[in-house]
C-alpha cells in the first residue's frame, strides 16, 4: 500500500468482519460474480442473497495490501473500462498496461463504495471514451447499481498485445457478464459526497448473513 493510499478505508474489521458481503442498501441484492464463477475476467453483478455453498460467491475481504478480494476465488477485484471483474495478481511495470497495472483502490465512505484509479482502466480504442482527458486520474468515482449505460466485456484476445509469451495459455479467463439493468453494477463518476438511490451500499459481516 503506497503512502496516502485510501485502499480498504472504511472496511473496518471490527464492524465488517474479516469476511463480508456487499449489499445494495435497502434491498436483498448482494454483489457477487456472474453465475457464481471463480474465473478471472467474469463480471461482478447484483443478485439476491444465495444460501449455502452458492452464497460463497458473494463473500469478499480486504487483503494485506488493501485490495478488495473475492473470497471463494482468492482473486482481486479490478475495473476494466467501467466494469468490475475478477483479476489475478500480476507484476506491475513502470509502464502500466491493461494486462499488468496497479489495482484500483476501493473505500467505503458515507454508504458509497468509492473507486480510486492508479492507472487508466480503459483499453486503448474504447469507443465510449469513458475517461476523457485522463479524467480517471482527476475525477472521483463510485460503484453504481442499475446504470442506464450498458457495458462491453473484453475477450482475452483484446489483451494479447500485453500478455508475455511465457504466460499465454497458462490460465483460465472468461469474459462473461449479465447485461440486464436489474443486476448491473458499473463504475460512474461521483457527483455527491453521500450515497444516493443507486450508489448506497451496506457492508454485512459474513458471519451475520
Amino acid at each position: 500500500m503506497h503512502p496516502g493510499s485510501c485502499a480498504g478505508a472504511g472496511f473496518d474489521r471490527a464492524t465488517c468482519g474479516l469476511y463480508f458481503l456487499i449489499r445494495e442498501k435497502g434491498t436483498v441484492n448482494h454483489l457477487g460474480t456472474y453465475w457464481r464463477s471463480n474465473t478471472e475476467g467474469v463480471q461482478l453483478q447484483l443478485w439476491p442473497r444465495d444460501q449455502g455453498s452458492n452464497g460463497k460467491a458473494q463473500i469478499f475481504f480486504i487483503d494485506s495490501s488493501g485490495a478488495l478480494c473475492h473470497a471463494s476465488s482468492g482473486l482481486a477485484v479490478d475495473i476494466v473500462d467501467d466494469v468490475p471483474v475478477l483479476r489475478r495478481r500480476r507484476p506491475v511495470s513502470s509502464l502500466p498496461n491493461p494486462w499488468s497495472h496497479p489495482l484500483p483502490e476501493f473505500s467505503f465512505v458515507n454508504s458509497q463504495i468509492r473507486v480510486k484509479f492508479l492507472s487508466d482502466p480503459s483499453l486503448p480504442g474504447c469507443t465510449d471514451d469513458l475517461y476523457h482527458g485522463n479524467s480517471w486520474a482527476t475525477k472521483n468515482f463510485v460503484l453504481a447499481a442499475h446504470t442506464q449505460k450498458d457495458f462491453h466485456m473484453h475477450p482475452i484476445s483484446d489483451f494479447s498485445p500485453w500478455i508475455p509469451a511465457a504466460m499465454v495459455g497458462s490460465f483460465d479467463y472468461k469474459a462473461e457478464g449479465n447485461h440486464d439493468k436489474k443486476w448491473r453494477v458499473l463504475v460512474e463518476e461521483r457527483t455527491k459526497d453521500v450515497g444516493g438511490e443507486r450508489t448506497s451500499w451496506e457492508i454485512v459481516p459474513a458471519s451475520k448473513s
